[in-house]
Order: structure tokens, then C-alpha cells, then sequence
């Protein structure tokens, strides 16, 4: 049988709410978005647009964003081609970058014993109760810099305010499968060591269904 290598495997964080795309430039490939959107879009950011004509699809920022201020608008730059000119579609996701390993869902049912004395031949009974869902878990190459992994919009910014979020692990397969999940990211802990690299490591709990 042959095994599946887990490179290329994605951890997406929804946008709340999505942010609709209101222009398109596919010769200076780029994106723009209602409002002053420039604390995410920084150079390397990487995000997924959706529901598109035909721009779906994972992108990287080139560049930091600019704020428009005519129209008020967020111009985005990305590296890879855009290639259809209709302005629709949402900016649904973004994708967490620098992750090292992923570790979770850990799925697991509690069952509540209901052996009677009259449970046939002494066998033991139990009947099920909650799925647990456990944690994700995950490494990154900390960049204190990057907005998905500092307080302006991304890792720590979901702890400190307490906020729900919806993500994605996407794995890379044909077609992509992927476990779905609500959750509170409630760990992160930075490390420098002095002959290494800054790294954190993240904790998401999940709440209500995990969908796999």
C-alpha cells in the first residue's frame, strides 16, 4: 500500500466576514477590496478567493497592500496570474503560513457503563455519550511580524479577543480533502532558543462538530 506524504498540507483561518472582491487588474495582477485593508495584505501573505468567475484559487501577496483613498479601496498585488477580468468573488480565507507540523483533531467517544445484573451472560455494557474533539496543534516559524501570526488580525489577535473562528486543514490530495472545525485558538507559546530559530506553538480547541 502506498503512503500519502503530508507535505503541502494547509491550515486556512476564515475572514469574518468574507471580503468581496470589487476590482480586478489582469495585467498588473490585482485584486482590490472595499476599505483600508492593508494591516492583513502584507508582502508573502497568502489567502484563497472563492466564488469567483474564474480566479479561484490560492494567492500571495507581492508586497504590501495599498490603500486607494479615492475610492477607498485595498489594491492587492499578487505573484501569481490573474486571468479573468470579472470583478466577483469573495477573499474567504486566509492560508497560515510557515507551519511545520500539524497535530488534531483528536476525535474520541466518551461512553457511560450500564452493566446490569441482568446484562446478557456478564457481559459489559455501555451506551455512547459526547464526541470529543480534542485540540490542533501546530508549529510555526514564528515571524512576529507576519498579521496571521501576531496581534494585529491573526493568532494571537483570536486569543486575546476570544474569538470563534472557523478553519480548514486541507490536505494535499486529488482532489483536496480537509477536516473542517469551529474552534478557539487558547495556546500560543513563542521560543527563541539561543542556537536556533523563533518558533511558536499554537492550540486550537474545536467546539460542535468536526467535519472530516
Amino acid at each position: 500500500m502506498t503512503g500519502l506524504g503530508a507535505y503541502g498540507t494547509m491550515l486556512l483561518m476564515h475572514l469574518t466576514p468574507a471580503q468581496a472582491i470589487v476590482a480586478v487588474d489582469t495585467v498588473a495582477d490585482e485584486f482590490r477590496v472595499a476599505g483600508d485593508q492593508t494591516a492583513f495584505y502584507l508582502d508573502t501573505v497568502a489567502f484563497r478567493v472563492v466564488g469567483s468567475t474564474g480566479n479561484d484559487g490560492n494567492y500571495t501577496c507581492n508586497g504590501n497592500a495599498i490603500h486607494d483613498v479615492g475610492p477607498n479601496q485595498t489594491v492587492i498585488a499578487v505573484n501569481e496570474d490573474i486571468t479573468n477580468a470579472v470583478a466577483d468573488g469573495d477573499i474567504e480565507v486566509a492560508i497560515i503560513t510557515s507551519v511545520t507540523s500539524m497535530t488534531g483533531p483528536g476525535l474520541s467517544l466518551d461512553v457511560e457503563d450500564v452493566t446490569a445484573h441482568d446484562s446478557l451472560n456478564a457481559w459489559e455494557e455501555v451506551v455512547a455519550t459526547i464526541i470529543r474533539s480534542g485540540e490542533v496543534s501546530f508549529d510555526v516559524n514564528f515571524d512576529p511580524d507576519n498579521p496571521l501570526h501576531n496581534q494585529a488580525l491573526g493568532t494571537l489577535e483570536s486569543l486575546t479577543d476570544r474569538d470563534l473562528r472557523d478553519y480548514e486543514l486541507v490536505f494535499p490530495t486529488t482532489p483536496p480533502d480537509s477536516i473542517e472545525f469551529a474552534g478557539f485558538l487558547v495556546g500560543f507559546e513563542p521560543s527563541a532558543p539561543h542556537e536556533g530559530k523563533l518558533a511558536a506553538a499554537v492550540r486550537i480547541k474545536p467546539t460542535t462538530t468536526v467535519t472530516v
